[in-house]
């Protein structure tokens, strides 16, 4: 069953530029990940915000892409830009009528 996950990553305002290159480094390695069926990133500017709008093909991908990332170390990577942790909720999409 597919899994849709919404995560916003808050910045340090003052690291707000590097954040969103390192962001922008990392996006390629989320999109090209096995089961990562769609991956949207948006940059709320005057809150120095990331939000992702992410498809997987399931539990599994997620977690399994959740692990390829820790064992690189890029939540460490991303840490020393965040004000506060990640907020992460899974979504359900609702169907748009054609």
């Amino acid at each position: 069953m597919a899994l849709t996950m919404l995560i916003e990553f808050r910045a340090r305002p003052a690291l707000w530029e590097e954040f969103k290159a390192l962001v922008a480094e990392l996006l390629p390695g989320t999109a090209a990940f096995d089961g990562c069926d769609l991956l949207h990133a948006a940059a709320v500017e005057d809150e120095h915000t990331i939000v992702f709008y992410e498809v997987w093909r399931d539990q599994a991908s997620r977690d399994a892409y959740g692990e390829w990332r820790q064992s690189r170390g890029d939540p460490d990577r991303l840490a020393r830009y965040m004000r506060e942790p990640p907020v992460r909720r899974m979504a359900t999409p609702i169907a748009v009528p054609a």
